[in-house]
C-alpha cells in the first residue's frame, strides 16, 4: 500500500511526504483501513515501527471532519464565536 492508496486527504499527505516518508510501514498499511472505517482494532508491532502514525493520522482526519461538520451545521460564525469555539474544542481534548 502507498500513501496515495490510503486515501489520505491532501493536507495530510503533503505533510507526510515533506517529512521524507516514501511508503507506510506494515502496521500503518494494515491499521489505516480499519481506523478510517471507525472500527476498533488492536495493533501489535515493535518499537519504532510506526504505531503512533497508524492511529494518529486517522484520528486527525476524524477530528478535522468533526470541526468542519460542526461549522457547516451552524453556518458562518462571526470571529468572536469562532474563537470561543476553538478554545472550547481545544480545551475538551485535555479532559
Amino acid at each position: 500500500m502507498t500513501f496515495d492508496e490510503a486515501s489520505m486527504p491532501e493536507y495530510i499527505l503533503s505533510e507526510v511526504l515533506k517529512q521524507g516518508f516514501d511508503k507506510p510501514t506494515p502496521i500503518q498499511s494494515q491499521g489505516w483501513p480499519m481506523a478510517l472505517k471507525g472500527k476498533n482494532m488492536v495493533g501489535i508491532s515493535a518499537t519504532g515501527s510506526g504505531k503512533t502514525l497508524a492511529f494518529l493520522l486517522p484520528a486527525m482526519i476524524h477530528i478535522n471532519a468533526q470541526v468542519r461538520d460542526f461549522l457547516l451545521f451552524f453556518g458562518k460564525l462571526d470571529l468572536l464565536s469562532f474563537k470561543c469555539f476553538v478554545r472550547l474544542f481545544s480545551a475538551s481534548h485535555f479532559l
